[in-house]
């Protein structure tokens, strides 16, 4: 397994420290490292939060794990995936 191209050092924490917590490191990485596209992967809490920030800086994201429903709103993973893939430019989904 490679290692990744950056880690924005954020542990643990309620949902909105972490959430906060990456939104403010993603941005910066992006203002340092711009790119034309941000990929994301999953339903997780930095996937919604990055997808925010690229979209804010008017970067195209892409979903990987697209379409994924529990239809359970007691879940963070299910807003977060409603979240993603509303903003999403691309939508990849791993079943049909």
């Amino acid at each position: 397994m490679t290692e990744s191209d950056a880690n924005l050092h954020v542990g643990s924490g309620s949902e909105a420290s972490q959430t906060g917590k990456i939104i403010t490191a993603f941005q910066e990485y992006l203002t340092i490292h711009p790119c034309d596209l941000v990929m994301v992967v999953g339903n997780v809490t930095s996937t919604m939060a990055c997808t925010l920030v690229a979209k804010k800086m008017m970067i195209k994201v892409a979903h990987m794990e697209a379409g994924l429903r529990s239809y359970d709103m007691t879940m963070p993973e299910e807003i977060n995936r409603i979240v993603t893939d509303s903003f999403a430019d691309y939508l990849f989904t791993t079943t049909e």
